[in-house]
């Protein structure tokens, strides 16, 4: 019998914030003709900002990324279930030089459900790509986007979910294959 089932039901590669399969957000992106390669500095030192995907069908998250435009001081990235739960976070790194920054996560299994990627930076300095151009912080909330005042960069488990201050979304993006070199 032939694999061509099974590969219609595979998981994309990547998970993006962004992505046009990523429920809320992605919809809410197309539908206000939002840029998401424009690059903007953090909005406010140790903003923990969540963004919603959903996941269709199990994976494995085994990277992150995202594209840096201006470096400075460290961030960290995770992986949130919706109730706010911790599932993966990379701890405190140095935020990268220019170019795509990929960060090496524990291997974490996601059921299909949706989840939060996110983001903390501990200064207003360093900028990486994000959405632009559109929408007010309340369409952002709508969309799922949720933030947090961190005391420090390590992103906090649990999370305590808060609405948006700013109209700020980092381009996050998930690796869900396992290259072998």
């Amino acid at each position: 019998m032939s694999d061509w089932q099974g590969v219609i039901f595979q998981p994309p590669p990547i998970l993006s914030t962004f992505s046009f399969r990523s429920g809320g957000f992605g919809a809410f992106l197309t539908a206000n003709r939002i840029s998401i390669n424009a690059a903007g500095t953090w909005p406010a030192a140790n903003r923990a900002l969540y963004m919603p995907v959903e996941v269709n069908a199990p994976c494995t998250a085994y990277q992150m990324a995202f594209v840096v435009s201006v470096q400075s001081g460290n961030c960290d990235v995770g992986i949130y279930d919706e109730l706010g739960n911790r599932l993966v976070s990379a701890g405190s790194t140095a935020v990268g030089v220019a170019g795509v920054q990929v960060v090496d996560i524990a291997d974490t299994v996601l059921a299909p459900g949706v989840y939060f990627l996110a983001m903390n930076v501990d200064n207003t300095t360093a900028s990486v790509n994000r959405a632009s151009g559109g929408g007010t912080a309340d369409e952002y909330r709508c969309a799922g986007v949720q933030q947090q005042a961190v005391g420090a960069v390590a992103l906090p488990n649990p999370a305590t979910f808060a609405n948006p201050a700013s109209i700020y979304a980092p381009l996050l993006m998930v690796s869900t294959y396992q290259a072998t070199i």
